[in-house]
């Protein structure tokens, strides 16, 4: 996972435009909604705190809500496997829905393919956004040309590697067109990009690079990208840890537990770790330079 940053300059005395975007593999990372309740008593205030108290890499606004007070998100949002508010269709700003289901897979679909379906697949986490910028590679037709402002994406090359980002002032379909250009990414090909929600709603954040980008008004809920759990592995020689010295204690039940060290100058080194869950059992040496 990566970030970068991508600029063009269109004419002589044009402005340089920019994107900033992190790359990631849906095999390594997953998606994380952060939901904050209400715009108008917000839980966390900002991309920034949701962040940090997740356990995210980067993260970017999410999807569109509504103007009433409490910010009613505009179609459907899924935060931990609970579903906060339910698919929406019938407008391009809910055009599409990307979410990961928990099992190392993260899906960009049409929303209308999902209403068709009689039970939603499962989902961890899912946010709904729109209008589509990139379908089958290439750039979608019809998209606004006029109004330019920040814009917050998502994108896939349609296999495991997918990206996040924001741009700064462009239309719908400069933005997809930018896209769409074969080396505009690097050597990432989008396949399907998805436009979220922009304008003043826009931020970015990375805690790799450092950088904050807040949006300029309280938005309702965060994409955030975090590394999947996976349990360590250990294998090969023994795994060697610096030796420390263990107070000295007795054991608290003789027939469960062996006696600890009885003198202040014996010490443990560690051989080996075998993990189990959130548990890793521990085999050690004792070492001691007490007389026999």
């Amino acid at each position: 996972a990566e970030h970068r940053v991508f600029t063009r300059k269109d004419g002589f005395l044009s402005m340089r435009d920019k994107l900033n975007v992190y790359f990631f593999q849906s095999d390594t990372h997953r998606l994380l909604v952060r939901d904050e309740g209400s715009v108008r008593a917000p839980r966390y205030g900002s991309l920034d705190k949701a962040m940090r108290k997740s356990p995210c890499s980067a993260g970017v606004n999410g999807g569109f809500f509504g103007a009433d007070a409490e910010g009613t998100p505009l179609g459907l949002v899924v935060q931990d496997g609970k579903r906060l508010s339910p698919l929406a269709t019938g407008s391009f700003a809910v055009s599409g829905v990307v979410y990961d289901n928990g099992k190392n897979g993260l899906f960009l679909i049409r929303s209308s393919a999902l209403k068709r379906m009689k039970k939603l697949p499962a989902m961890q986490a899912a946010i709904q956004g729109g209008p589509f910028l990139v379908e089958n590679g290439t750039a979608v037709k019809g998209l606004n040309a006029r109004k330019s402002t920040y814009r917050t994406f998502i994108a896939t090359d349609g296999g495991k590697r997918w990206c996040i980002g924001v741009s700064s002032s462009v239309t719908l379909r400069e933005l997809a067109e930018w896209l769409a250009t074969p080396g505009a990414l690097g050597n990432f090909r989008v396949k399907t990009a998805l436009n979220l929600d922009g304008g003043s709603s826009s931020a970015f954040w990375c805690h790799e690079s450092g950088i904050s980008y807040p949006a300029f008004k309280q938005v309702r809920n965060y994409l955030g990208v975090a590394p999947r759990r996976q349990t360590p592995s250990f294998t090969g020689p023994a795994f060697l840890f610096p030796s420390f010295i263990l107070r000295r204690r007795r054991a608290a039940n003789s027939r469960k537990q062996a006696r600890m060290a009885q003198s202040p100058n014996r010490a443990y080194r560690v051989i080996s770790v075998q993990p189990t869950g959130s548990v890793a059992f521990i085999t050690c040496l004792l070492y001691t330079s007490d007389a026999a």
